[in-house]
């Protein structure tokens, strides 16, 4: 059953998995997405676009969960990941956790090993990180409602609650450069987790195999 992890083996496989299908499906709904959104029409590309912003909102939660589970180790990881996605609020401290933090150190902190060097590396030079907090605080009540002025028809204007009835909104002009880059760091965050999550993976079966 999912959540009841009795074997090394059981534990490799749901890790599998969620690398696999969990994190995999969001990179590929975004590339499908971003394929499809230059050859539709006004109204449609904002829909996509939507969903776009739908799949980075998803792929920075799934990128801060793996981080988490693979740092604080109170439980198994496989059985943190299956808890509920981290709250916007621990988005700062995600950030605070990983900007300009040598990839050695982040190495350390999620108990993995260099294999992962070029992925630490990467992140801990993302110095935008904060920006994306916005973006997941719409989303966590549900996507949110979506305005269009038609002076305007290529920026969208986002509104929602938090579910503490805390109100955010946020503006995008969806311009092909803005589109594209959204799509780039959805696929970015996804390849990090993944890497992350599979260089565990690894030292797992190699401790596993070890008589």
């Amino acid at each position: 059953m999912l959540g009841d992890f009795d074997s090394v083996q059981d534990e490799i496989i749901f890790l599998r998995q969620y690398s696999d299908i969990t994190l995999r499906s969001i990179e590929v709904s975004s590339d499908a997405l971003l394929e499809r959104l230059f050859l539709a029409e006004t109204s449609q590309r904002n829909l996509l676009s939507l969903r776009l912003l739908s799949d980075l909102s998803e792929s920075a939660q799934r990128l801060m969960a793996v981080f988490n589970a693979l740092t604080k180790r109170t439980v198994s990881v496989a059985k943190t990941l299956t808890y509920s996605l981290p709250q916007p609020n621990e988005w700062d401290i995600f950030c605070t956790n990983v900007i300009e933090i040598a990839p050695e150190t982040l190495i350390q902190k999620m108990s993995i090993d260099e294999r992962a060097f070029e992925s630490a590396s990467e992140l801990s030079s993302i110095l935008d990180l904060p920006r994306h907090k916005k973006l997941i605080q719409l989303h966590d009540n549900g996507n949110p409602n979506v305005f269009i002025d038609n002076a305007s028809p290529s920026t969208i204007h986002l509104h929602n609650y938090s579910q503490d009835e805390e109100p955010f909104t946020m503006s995008i002009n969806l311009s092909e450069e803005i589109i594209v880059a959204i799509a780039d760091t959805t696929g970015q965050f996804v390849r990090l987790a993944r890497d992350f999550l599979l260089t565990h993976i690894e030292i797992r079966e190699e401790s596993s195999q070890k008589p």
